[in-house]
């Protein structure tokens, strides 16, 4: 689709604790029931993708939230260390290019396009 070829490319990702702290942003997050992310705790769209990636992950909402992925010391205790904390270059590809992502429940839109049509990949 028009969609997905707009997505393809490289971008930089970074965790959205690196940039507002434990300020709470709108914004699109997930929750990670590998690394026990859940309730009222999560990740953001580059900790889904750089962090968490096949991982039993769902989409939560867009709302009010700061990622406990990148809280406190990288990982506020969880099994997964933010590994985008300083930005990550990633190549982001089609998902006929590329196989889907594991992201279930509806999986709505970041700014990466919609989470369950794009791959991504470090550069």
């Amino acid at each position: 689709s028009a969609a997905a070829a707009a997505a393809a490319g490289t971008h930089q990702l970074q965790c959205t604790y690196a940039v507002h702290g434990d300020e709470f942003v709108d914004q699109h997050w997930y929750q990670c029931y590998t690394c026990g992310l859940t309730e009222s705790k999560g990740c953001c769209s580059s900790c889904v993708h750089i962090c968490h990636a096949g991982h039993d992950v769902v989409y939560s909402a867009k709302s009010r939230f700061f990622c406990d992925c990148g809280g406190v010391k990288g990982s506020r205790g969880r099994a997964v260390q933010c590994k985008c904390l300083t930005p990550v270059k990633v190549s982001v590809a089609a998902a006929a290019a590329a196989p889907a992502s594991s992201i279930r429940a509806g999986g709505s839109s970041s700014w990466l396009g919609p989470v369950q049509d794009i791959h991504v990949q470090r550069v």
